[in-house]
């Protein structure tokens, strides 16, 4: 228990004095797993034709996507929700009531006087704002912010897997059917987040959703690669030598084969 309560801690720094790295590397190794998860599934069941258990390549894509998009858009649009529509910044008689059970009393800050009780109306009206900021928060983030989410993953994918030929095809065909799962995806897990959004600090709700997200880029790492072909490993162990042939996207390099045919090398 110490070595985890050392570990938590440990954590817990890193999240006040390195935010969005800590968080956006712990999307990405979470996404890692969802993947690997996913492909698992794929693999032992007829889901998905797969001739090996694990694609390097796409686990790489969603730990990029996963590390530099979903985890940094969390980390912002959650501190954007908690401006827009805060849930803890709205504690005032939540803070008295706790005044109140440690000290048995407070300071009321209107007219400087210490009291020894809270208006039952007024806790109770700061408990319902609480929990209406949190609905709102988790219908925006999964109806709402699925739409960049999904893209994000698609895109990002798709060019490091090297399959940004397709990419505006699969977009135009398939985005609004991912958008759809995600839906369906999320709703089974909305009761989970509410919880999250409502009673953890905003620092931690990043690590929550990613938690839950692990089933969630399990579902959506299925949805997304289930027309794709297996990617071109990036290092080709069996033969020793890096396979960067018959790549069309960013990491893509020249044909040296068709050159060399050419005459050119």
């Amino acid at each position: 228990m110490e070595c985890v309560s050392n570990v938590g801690n440990w954590y817990a720094a890193q999240l006040e004095s390195h935010p969005v790295r800590t968080k956006s590397l712990t999307a990405g190794t979470l996404a890692v797993l969802g993947d690997v998860l996913a492909q698992m599934i794929e693999f032992g069941t007829a889901l998905k034709d797969k001739d090996i258990l694990f694609d390097n390549r796409r686990i790489f894509a969603m730990f990029i996507e996963g590390s530099c998009v979903s985890g940094p858009m969390l980390h912002f649009v959650f501190e954007f929700y908690e401006y827009i529509c805060p849930i803890h910044c709205i504690e005032e008689c939540v803070h008295k009531e706790q005044d109140l059970k440690s000290t048995g009393s407070f300071r009321d800050e209107e007219d400087d006087n210490v009291k020894t009780e809270v208006p039952s109306d007024q806790t109770y009206e700061v408990s319902k704002r609480q929990y209406l900021a949190a609905l709102l928060h988790v219908a925006f983030d999964q109806v709402v912010m699925a739409f960049p989410y999904v893209a994000g993953m698609m895109i990002v994918t798709a060019l490091v897997e090297g399959h940004g030929s397709n990419l505006a095809q699969e977009l135009e065909e398939e985005y609004m059917n991912n958008v759809k799962a995600s839906w369906m995806a999320a709703l089974l897990l909305a009761p989970y987040q509410f919880l999250a959004f409502r009673y953890l600090p905003i620092t931690w709700r990043v690590l929550a959703v990613n938690l839950q997200d692990v089933l969630w880029v399990m579902a959506m790492s299925y949805v997304t690669h289930r027309t794709r072909e297996t990617s071109e490993p990036f290092f080709d162990f069996a033969n020793d030598d890096f396979n960067l042939d018959d790549h069309d996207d960013i990491f893509s390099v020249h044909d040296y084969n068709a050159t060399a045919d050419a005459g050119e090398y």
